[in-house]
């Protein structure tokens, strides 16, 4: 079964309940970050923010993440970053554009 998670929950998870430890914190990185390398074309990164209000709110949700993506192989890091939107997006796209064709009238 998929699922889908939201970044900003999936950030508290991993972080709030682990700040009384930084060790902690450092392990569950290092456990993120090999997780997303080993697996980089499972994961899509998104901020979850709907219209903010200038790009300091957009870019929040994404520096909150600076620890983990400085963790990543510059392979693991593109795709979750872009290209997986790119490869996903952009094939949903064409099949989207053929079930038009086909179907709107």
């Amino acid at each position: 079964m998929k699922r889908i998670l939201s970044w900003c929950s999936v950030i508290v998870v991993l972080f709030v309940q682990a700040v009384s430890a930084q060790a902690q914190t450092a392990e569950i990185e290092k456990a993120v970050a090999e997780l997303f390398n080993r697996y980089p074309d499972r994961f899509l990164f998104g901020t979850d923010n709907v219209a903010p209000k200038d790009q300091e709110t957009q870019l929040r949700v994404f520096h909150l993440w600076d620890r983990i993506f400085d963790q990543l192989t510059p392979e693991a890091s593109y795709a979750i970053r872009r290209g997986n939107y790119e490869r996903l997006f952009d094939a949903a796209r064409m099949k989207v554009r053929a079930w038009e064709r086909e179907h709107v009238r």
